[in-house]
């Protein structure tokens, strides 16, 4: 009944996910048939899996820019969305750039800082593997970061303390920046997003 419950909303494009027994085989995203159509279900057992469910509603039930935040707390839970953050500072409209920009914060997320530490936190260690994950990235170059101003403009306030967000994820080669921290303590390890930018000055 569960299933038929989750396909009738599948079919009126409302994602609904079905908790399942942890030894099935039915996990992850699955067809369900019925005399009134097919459509995917995502079936789970635990909670770590049900952020790849919250990421698949952005396309599916093509959330509006509006309700991406709320739904981001939940798709991206080892990041921090900084309150300021918003589309309207990238250069484009929200549809073309929203599933992109989930592109890179499902593997900012779920790799960044597991990369980070695994590498040591350098730099070309750290692009090469987040480039398995469709993501481009970098710190800022050294005379950038030798510049106190510029630096200055990669600042984020949160809960009383200013973090730097010099890394940055390209969501095109030219333009659109997602720029981060690297993971803080004063964060439980995960990374402040602190801006949305076409571009910042170098």
């Amino acid at each position: 009944l569960s299933a038929a419950y989750a396909l009738t909303y599948a079919l009126a494009r409302r994602g609904t996910a079905c908790l399942t027994v942890r030894d099935t085989e039915r996990q992850g995203f699955r067809i369900v048939d019925s005399e009134r159509g097919s459509a995917q279900v995502y079936f789970f057992s635990t909670p770590a899996q049900l952020p790849q469910f919250w990421r698949y509603l952005f396309a599916f039930e093509d959330v509006a820019e509006q309700h991406f935040f709320a739904l981001g707390a939940l798709a991206f839970p080892r990041v921090i969305l900084h309150p300021d953050l918003s589309f309207a500072r990238f250069d484009g409209a929200y549809r073309d750039l929203r599933d992109r920009v989930v592109t890179a914060l499902s593997a900012l997320s779920d790799d960044f800082a597991v990369l980070y530490q695994l590498h040591l936190g350098l730099p070309h260690l750290i692009q090469a593997a987040m480039g398995q994950h469709h993501v481009d990235l970098s710190p800022e170059s050294p005379k950038t970061r030798g510049s106190a101003k510029l630096m200055r403009l990669r600042e984020k306030e949160y809960e009383g303390r200013r973090f730097t967000c010099e890394w940055h994820a390209k969501i095109e080669r030219h333009r659109n920046r997602i720029h981060f921290s690297m993971p803080a303590d004063e964060l439980d390890g995960k990374i402040l997003i602190g801006f949305f930018v076409d571009h910042l000055d170098t």
